[in-house]
């Protein structure tokens, strides 16, 4: 519905810039040429409101925020290029038949509907360049707003298991301890890395090696292991909490304290010495999910 009401919009504006420029182009004067005018704009309206749905449906772009900035920049200017043309087509019909004595398909005639056409959809581009950009951030704030409300609630839940489990074991000393879940972590050499999932922070790609990053007894730790990110991810994808993030980062979603929103992107903040680790814009729907999911 926000869709129809945007083309609706951009319509009635687009009417506005080439009425007053048509004025001075038609051959006509007084309500004859009003009423051609007025007939052009509704259809023209209609135009807008079907390029819409044939580039949305037929051209698989939809008017979605969600996909990024640079997207919706690409798709509009895609939307812009097709709509003038079949404007300027179905405006020389208008006319040719309103208007019989002219031939709006000559080519100087039709340039300056072309042109004219031109004008107003960069007027419009730039216009809807700035409100795409502001719902866009928009949405982005609501999220990264979101995801750390969940954050902050599941660390609420993390301290109150902690102070549980202390009280717990003041009073009971032979009560045994919860075994915990260990991965291995191995490499194209020998080398391999046996740490607890829970303890695993980040993994970064450096080159032909990543370099894992974990606590052990609460101090953050750096492995190397010759191996690319993607059998790392392979090796850890029965872990729902670790995931890839990044073209070069793993992270381990439990250990994230906060999201931040970026021009580029989101970026996680862990709970340890300030680390960040970024979120290009292909996995922020997945990880939004995941935080969710895991919450």
């Amino acid at each position: 519905m926000q869709v129809i009401k945007d083309k609706l919009r951009s319509a009635i504006i687009a009417s506005v810039l080439t009425t007053l420029i048509f004025l001075k182009f038609i051959p006509l004067q007084g309500f004859w040429c009003y009423t051609i005018l007025a007939i052009s704009d509704t259809i023209e309206t209609g135009v807008c409101i079907l390029d819409e749905l044939i580039v949305t449906h037929i051209f698989r772009l939809p008017n979605d925020a969600t996909r990024g900035y640079q997207y919706l920049n690409k798709r509009n200017v895609f939307y812009a290029g097709f709509n003038i043309m079949v404007q300027s087509v179905v405006q020389a019909v208008i006319f040719n038949i309103t208007i019989p004595d002219e031939n709006y398909f000559e080519i100087d005639k039709f340039v300056y509907i072309l042109l004219c056409f031109l004008c107003a959809s960069l007027f419009l581009s730039l216009y809807w360049r700035n409100v795409s950009k502001t719902r866009f951030l928009d949405k982005e704030l609501e999220n990264a707003l979101l995801l750390n409300g969940i954050l902050q609630e599941r660390e609420c839940h993390r301290k109150s298991a902690v102070a549980i489990e202390a009280k717990g074991n003041e009073s009971s000393e032979t009560k045994s301890a919860e075994p915990k879940t260990s991965v291995l972590l191995t490499g194209t050499t020998s080398e391999s890395l046996d740490i607890c999932i829970d303890e695993l922070l980040y993994i970064e790609s450096q080159a032909n090696y990543v370099a894992v990053h974990y606590l052990k007894d609460g101090e953050h730790c750096r492995n190397e292991i010759r191996n690319k990110l993607t059998a790392m991810s392979e090796q850890l994808l029965p872990y729902p909490q670790v995931m890839r993030c990044h073209r070069a980062y793993i992270v381990n979603l439990q250990h994230v304290r906060s999201v931040e929103r970026r021009t580029n992107g989101l970026m996680l903040k862990l709970h340890y010495n300030g680390i960040q680790v970024p979120v290009s814009k292909s996995y922020q729907v997945e990880v939004k999910q995941r935080i969710q999911d895991i919450g």
